[in-house]
């Protein structure tokens, strides 16, 4: 579950696996924040981002089988 959509300043993002790694994406394919969480929800701050349209891709612990595998993706607008 991600919330808000759009988002503004926070973006919480809540998952029944543990999230190890969370990265935002730009629409050129460039990582512009990274953030490691550990737990199965996680706060993403992106108040400093640009408007538009971000990819957050989800790194699970439990279910990669190597170090850095995507295992969801979702979309996310900023206002």
């Amino acid at each position: 579950e991600m919330y808000p959509n759009p988002v503004s300043n926070t973006l919480y993002i809540n998952n029944e696996e543990t999230i190890s790694e969370i990265e935002i994406v730009n629409v050129m394919g460039q990582v512009v924040k990274r953030i490691e969480v550990n737990s199965d929800s996680a706060v993403c701050d992106v108040e400093d981002l640009t408007s538009g349209v971000y990819v957050v891709r989800i790194n699970c612990s439990s279910l990669s089988l190597s170090k850095g595998a995507v295992v969801f993706q979702r979309k996310f607008v900023k206002e």
